[in-house]
């Protein structure tokens, strides 16, 4: 069974007074240890994407599943309950602290809304720093990271939560390229090292290369080059008057 699976899924968001659809009857499947690519222009629908995914907006159309959960058949909270004990796991790579604390703090304070205790919640927290190479950080305050450090804090945010799918929103924000190259290297790590299962979207491809699939996203069609097996194909309107 699938982790993720999008069928026939469709966001619309009015410009202008025009319904612009942003995703249009995407569907794709996501299965345990994966590392999913998808590519997609700056405003090309990959945060919507991402987050449709996530739970943290609905669609409008078709069906998001996690396992054989119905986000459409949820509440809000529900699908917050759900997000945690399916192991679902949203992370920006352009994140940008909201409110002064410590890493620490920041990284914690994320694992109360679960079943964590405080002292078990700074052990994990504890634990996804030093997998990630960033104990360092665990006492510096979030409005005073580097944006080298950044992205790293708002990734161990997320796997603290031990998740079974990452969702990894736009991780090619460093210009450094030693950086960059040490963050992808150390993103694409992580199915290995935790057990996951990975989706990263994209405006560039270096985050993306050794992704398998690798799916593409443009006018709202979701297309997958170099492998077609995870593209569940839906028949238009037309095509299902016509077969029933």
């Amino acid at each position: 069974m699938s982790l993720l699976a999008f069928r026939g899924v469709s966001k619309r968001f009015l410009d202008g007074g025009e319904q612009i659809a942003v995703l249009d009857r995407v569907s794709f499947e996501i299965e345990a240890g994966e590392t999913v690519g998808l590519m997609a222009s700056r405003r090309g629908g990959k945060t919507t994407l991402l987050k449709v995914a996530a739970g943290l907006i609905p669609s409008d159309d078709g069906s998001v599943l996690w396992g054989e959960m119905e986000l459409a058949t949820m509440s809000r909270d529900e699908v917050a309950v759900a997000r945690r004990e399916s192991g679902i796991a949203y992370a920006r790579g352009d994140w940008h602290p909201s409110r002064s604390m410590t890493v620490m703090e920041f990284i914690t304070v994320s694992l109360f809304g679960g079943s964590a205790t405080g002292r078990e919640a700074e052990h994990r927290a504890e634990k996804t720093l030093a997998l990630l190479g960033a104990s360092h950080l665990a006492r510096q305050r979030t409005t005073e990271l580097g944006m080298s450090e950044r992205p790293i804090v708002e990734l161990a945010r997320a796997i603290a939560h031990k998740p079974r799918l990452l969702l990894m929103d736009e991780p090619a924000v460093l210009n450094n390229p030693d950086q960059a190259r040490e963050f992808y290297e150390l993103l694409r790590s992580l199915p290995a090292k935790i057990g996951c299962a990975l989706l990263i979207a994209s405006e560039e491809i270096a985050p993306l290369n050794g992704c398998k699939p690798m799916m593409r996203l443009s006018d709202g069609k979701l297309t997958v080059p170099t492998s077609r097996r995870k593209v569940i194909e839906f028949p238009t309107r037309g095509e299902t008057s016509r077969a029933s």
